[in-house]
């Protein structure tokens, strides 16, 4: 998270922040990972048992994707109470949940890396973006053009869409100069 001014002063204002990094696979990934991610660390920041509560009622599947945020016993109640949940009770879930945390306080959820994302994390951005409700949550998400242009990678054409439905803004950022990466590393890695 180094280096984003603006994400450090909304962590410090009444809004929440969590985030999830994709991470290229050399085989099949965790659908959902960087979304999980996300909500596992939400769950754990201070106040987070409000959003374990929410997705006991509004994401029990998701909730059981996540084992560190409960006791043993009560993991092992979830799994059952789950089983055999499909991918699309998942992806509605995840919705329900996210309109239930942000009910309250806003949310900034931040995803890196989308270009190695997983199909099922981008479908759920594609979705939700697109719903008709008004909604206290602001995606951000990274990715690298030069990593999926000419390709058949879903996220190609998935800003451009949105765009067209003013479902989101693009900010495309050109490359740092000598000057600026010498400043980079000087306050990434100060000596």
């Amino acid at each position: 998270m180094r280096g984003y001014k603006f994400l450090a002063a909304a962590a410090r204002s009444s809004t929440r922040l969590t985030w999830g990094q994709c991470v290229q696979h050399f085989g099949a990934g965790e659908p959902y990972e960087p979304l999980l991610e996300a909500m596992t660390r939400l769950c754990r920041q201070a106040g987070g048992d409000r959003f374990i509560s929410i997705m006991e009622r509004t994401g029990p599947t998701w909730l059981a994707q996540m084992p560190s945020l409960l006791s043993p016993e009560r993991f092992a109640a979830f799994r059952q109470t789950v089983a055999g949940t499909t991918r699309d009770r998942m992806f509605r879930e995840l919705t329900d949940t996210m309109e239930s945390i942000t009910a309250e306080d806003p949310l900034i959820l931040l995803l890196e890396d989308l270009h190695w994302s997983d199909r099922s994390t981008l479908d759920w951005i594609a979705a939700f973006a697109q719903r008709p409700e008004a909604g206290r949550l602001l995606l951000i998400g990274t990715f690298r053009s030069s990593e999926v242009a000419g390709t058949d990678h879903p996220l190609a054409n998935l800003p451009a869409e949105l765009r067209m439905r003013d479902r989101c803004r693009q900010i495309v950022l050109g490359g740092l100069d000598p000057a600026a990466v010498q400043q980079y590393i000087a306050i990434s890695y100060p000596s």
